[in-house]
């Protein structure tokens, strides 16, 4: 439904935020009858198989005449429950969720209402209030029924869900029936027309006075809305505009601010790469006097080396020799004693030493292999401490080539970053400011003559009650049938009216 009504608020050539009448009848009776045909067929579809319905689309306010017949078709009893919502909360509603004026929100209420209410004239109708519904639902629920003639049983429905979707919670304006009176005294025709449709709600019986007084409104309102409408949205646009400079300006001096936060960054960068090039340095300084000290270490082990294979060869050939000379000992005896006798105490002792001197000779030369040993080992202790150090070395000078990459990476994003940055900059100081305030003056000096010329009047700008502020536009009839002053809300934006 919300879409066909969209779709025929185009083809009407208005928005469902426009204020003027809309007259079915320049579409012509074909199209009329295929848009009706069309109406039938989305009911049909949305709700096939339901024995009961309820439509809600705020949008059919304006467009009963189009809907009215498809209702009559389809149902055997047709019945318009007519929400009445407190105009400046409906203003206000509108305001925060479409950026509309609070005077423009005013004039969509009466005119959502003031089409709803000739709509249904001469229906099975009832008028109630938001506040009826949200207070006690259930009573509200049971005056339909009662009213419209329309079976329902309050108890069959499910009260936990109607009262979760009825919460007082998602409602974010109230405002009491005794203030709005009070703030709508600058809109006689807005506050005339709230009044007699309040008194519907609370029994009062529809008189053909009321109708008369609504009647009355309402061509006030054809004649006045289109001009009224018209600067309204352009002047709606233009704010949108300025929103979207300011905006755009916002975001220059965001922009601005990274660079600027990114130069100090940068700095920073500076100073670690120049932190770490003298740490790199020191790693390369450490490194040389290593490399140094292990050459040393190898060459050092490297003699040792040598002088214990030379030990160890001296050590064979006495080993060698000693043996030889106990041989030739033994068979020098052997000889001798064949061919004299001698004195075994004198033999012994000289063995004995020729023995002793041999085994000195051997332990001296067995001492200082295990000595060599001993300082090879220590040699070679330190020699895979000085690698493991190189290693812990190198792994650290790797680390730092990365991070020094890494460093030189951001440094080249920082600059290009800096760079885009005050071209920004330079762009936003040369055009945006002037821009801005120029067309914003051209602009609004351009609506001010426009609506001025159209009117005919004069535009007085005024303060509302409170703290809340209004524009309205007087318009001054030169003649004619009517000789009174009538007084339209200025509005800014819009959105779904919620009390229709």
């Amino acid at each position: 439904m919300k879409s066909l009504n969209e779709e025929l608020f185009r083809d009407l050539g208005t928005t469902w935020h426009g204020v003027e009448d809309v007259e079915l009848s320049s579409l012509g009776r074909r199209k009329l009858e295929q848009l009706r045909k069309l109406a039938q067929e989305t009911l049909k579809s949305e709700y096939d198989g339901s024995a009961s319905i309820v439509a809600k689309d705020p949008r059919m306010c304006r467009l009963l005449g189009l809907w009215q017949p498809v209702f009559t078709t389809l149902a055997a009893r047709t019945g318009y429950p007519m929400i009445l919502r407190n105009p400046l909360e409906v203003a206000q509603s509108l305001s925060q969720r479409n950026g509309f004026d609070p005077e423009y929100g005013l004039l969509l209420w009466v005119r959502y209402l003031l089409d709803a209410e000739l709509g249904t004239r001469g229906l099975p109708r009832v008028a109630l209030t938001f506040d009826q519904l949200l207070d006690d639902w259930q009573s509200v629920l049971e005056r339909i029924a009662r009213t419209l003639k329309i079976p329902i049983d309050a108890s069959s429905v499910d009260g936990e869900k109607v009262a979760d979707f009825l919460s007082t919670d998602l409602r974010h304006h109230r405002i009491a029936d005794e203030q709005a009176f009070i703030e709508l005294a600058r809109f006689p025709q807005i506050s005339e027309a709230y009044r007699v449709l309040l008194g519907w709600t609370t029994g009062t019986p529809e008189s053909s006075v009321d109708f008369e007084t609504l009647d009355r409104i309402r061509a006030e309102l054809n004649r006045t809305g289109p001009m009224v409408s018209d600067a309204l949205e352009r002047a709606r646009l233009d704010r949108k505009r300025m929103a979207g400079l300011k905006s755009q300006a916002d975001e220059t001096a965001a922009e601005l601010a990274r660079a600027r936060r990114s130069t100090g960054d940068l700095d920073a960068i500076r100073a670690t790469l120049a932190e770490q090039s003298i740490s790199q340095a020191r790693l390369e300084e450490r490194l040389a006097s290593a490399v140094t000290l292990l050459s040393d270490a190898i060459a050092k082990r490297t003699s040792l080396e040598e002088a214990v294979a030379e030990g160890l060869q001296v050590q064979d050939d006495l080993r060698r020799q000693i043996d030889r000379m106990r041989e030739e000992a033994f068979r020098a005896a052997e000889e001798y004693g064949r061919s004299r006798e001698i004195s075994d105490e004198h033999h012994r002792r000289e063995m004995d030493a020729l023995a002793a001197k041999s085994e000195a000779t051997a332990r001296s030369q067995s001492e200082r292999y295990e000595e060599a040993e001993q300082q090879i080992q220590r040699l070679a202790k330190k020699q895979d401490a000085l690698e493991t150090e190189l290693k812990d070395v190198k792994r650290k000078y790797r680390s730092t080539q990365h991070q020094l990459v890494r460093d030189q990476e951001k440094l080249r994003k920082s600059q290009v970053r800096l760079a885009e940055a005050e071209a920004i900059i330079l762009e936003m100081r040369q055009s945006l400011p002037w821009r801005i305030s120029a067309q914003s003056a051209k602009m609004l000096h351009r609506i001010g003559m426009q609506i001025s010329r159209a009117l005919g009047g004069g535009i007085e700008r005024f303060e509302s009650f409170g703290s809340r502020r209004f524009d309205d536009l007087r318009i001054s009839m030169p003649s004619g049938i009517y000789q009174n002053t009538l007084t339209w809300p200025i509005p800014g934006a819009m959105r779904r009216c919620t009390s229709c």
